[in-house]
């Protein structure tokens, strides 16, 4: 089956989607605790086979894997999602339909003897979208500049007050389940934003699209063929016809080269300016009709061809952000690490430690091997009530993670203020990080305070984790469970593994 999947697609990078994105996530929370063994046999028996030289990076291999899970598809989290938006997609396309065919009887269908306004026309249907442009526009560029919507957030703050008193009434086993699911779906939030928002955007350009197909398509279906409809225009204001002449041809320039009788005439503006109550038979009727092309050609131009053009635009980013997701949380590490421990029972990812078993079926040749990533140059930490020597801490480091460090500091992880050693080893900077720490320490808020400035002070992007050290055991599960909720809840960019 992953034979068949990754012919599909041959290019430098995996072509990933919004459901995949979606489904990858569950799966990562799925398979976290599992035996390292079986990721890697998948990776050693179906992903590096189909793969070849592919098999280096990093979004291939994962999408790769995604697929190689043996979960229908069809009913997963992300695939849900994108019937959702199909669906969506549908409404939007009907409604804004339905919308423009609305507007336009309401601008063109009346019972007096008036002649149609040309000016309340355009802004009912052009002018309300471009200001809505110009209002997103305004505000991005003040959220920008920093400026505080104080009235906006202000009722987000009541909202968040509630939620902690409603908290705060739960026992202890419930607020820390509460506040992990929290952390994570921010997490998740934070990394499927860029998507999310994009796919969002989408939708409303078909409303928009949509809209502007009502108006056209009423205009040029129903109330030009059947009806006759005379335009005006007239103002309070002092203007004269010279001066709507002159914002006529500025509006009109864009298309005015293709054809005259897309724009109007000084004349045919001075025979269609009325008065209140003035009938619409008293103006002349070749000129009053002279309006409609102008108008449909505002309504495509300034209302439909930019809601295309972000379309097009949002669909071409969202596509070049697809193919250049980077997996380097704390997650995506720990899979990958599990995907090239070499197919090892004990679950070690010493990548290069252990000795590759032929299995039928696979070349004489290592496939797990060949594509092993390069080992890490790490730097140990290790906790000052570590017990381990250096040389332990070195031996360690390399059966779990498979990394070479090349440099062990002693440092106390309950301070948040880093040593001048410390600090040195950080700007160096190592390829990762790992912090040993004997499993039977309890994590504590000063803990997260370390680990927050050990991330700050890294290089962006940096594989850093906790490594728990102790004796086998059924503790040793409970303790990770704990370690992993502290750093979730904490919102922290570290990983959390057992020694092996």
């Amino acid at each position: 089956m992953i034979r068949n999947v990754l012919s599909v697609d041959q290019s430098p990078r995996a072509r990933w989607s919004l459901a995949d994105l979606i489904d990858f996530e569950v799966a990562l929370d799925a398979t976290h605790s599992m035996n390292a063994a079986d990721d890697s046999a998948i990776f050693v028996n179906q992903i590096s086979p189909a793969l070849g030289v592919r098999a280096n990076d990093r979004s291939t291999v994962f999408l790769a894997w995604l697929h190689a899970r043996k979960v229908p598809r069809q009913s997963s989290t992300g695939r849900q999602l994108e019937l959702g938006v199909k669906a969506v997609f549908v409404l939007a396309l009907f409604f804004g339909v339905m919308m423009g065919l609305v507007t336009t009887a309401g601008l063109l269908s009346h019972e007096n003897s008036d002649p149609i306004n040309a000016a309340v026309f355009l802004a009912g249907t052009v002018g309300l979208q471009l200001a809505i442009i110009f209002l997103v526009l305004v505000a991005n560029a003040a959220h920008a500049v920093g400026f505080d919507f104080t009235p906006l957030t202000s009722w987000m703050k009541v909202l968040v007050r509630l939620m902690a008193g409603a908290i705060s009434r739960l026992n202890g086993e419930q607020r820390t389940e509460l506040m992990l699911f929290l952390a994570k779906t921010g997490e998740r939030s934070d990394r499927l934003a860029p998507f999310v928002s994009l796919t969002i955007l989408q939708l409303t350009q078909v409303f928009a699209i949509a809209f502007n197909i009502g108006i056209l398509g009423s205009m040029l279906l129903v109330y030009l063929p059947l009806f006759e409809l005379r335009f005006g225009w007239q103002s309070t204001y002092s203007f004269g016809p010279e001066a709507v002449f002159r914002i006529i041809q500025g509006v009109a320039a864009p298309w005015s080269w293709i054809s005259d009788s897309l724009s109007l005439s000084l004349q045919q503006i001075n025979a269609t300016q009325f008065a209140r109550g003035q009938s619409s038979v008293s103006l002349d009727a070749l000129s009053a009709r002279a309006w409609w092309p102008f108008l449909l050609s505002t309504v495509a131009f300034y209302g439909l061809m930019p809601r295309v053009v972000a379309a097009v635009a949002i669909n071409v980013l969202l596509r070049w952000r697809l193919r250049r997701v980077r997996f380097e949380y704390p997650a995506a590490n720990a899979l990958w690490r599990r995907l090239h421990s070499l197919n090892d029972p004990s679950g070690s990812v010493g990548a290069g430690l252990i000795p590759f078993v032929e299995q039928p079926g696979l070349p004489h040749s290592n496939p797990g091997r060949d594509h092993a990533p390069p080992a890490h140059a790490a730097l140990a930490i290790k906790s000052d009530d570590c017990t381990l020597s250096d040389g332990e801490v070195t031996a360690l480091v390399h059966q779990s993670l498979g990394w070479s460090v090349v440099q062990t500091i002693s440092a106390c992880i309950d301070d948040d203020q880093l040593t001048s050693t410390l600090t040195a080893g950080l700007t160096a900077p190592p390829d990762a990080v790992v912090i040993v720490v004997p499993v039977t320490k309890d994590p504590i808020v000063a803990i997260a305070g370390f680990l927050q400035v050990v991330s700050e002070s890294s290089k962006p992007g940096l594989d850093i984790v906790i490594l728990l050290t102790g004796e086998p055991g059924s503790s040793m599960d409970s303790c990770l469970k704990i370690w992993s909720r502290f750093v979730a809840i904490n919102r922290l960019r570290v990983g959390v593994e057992l020694c092996r």
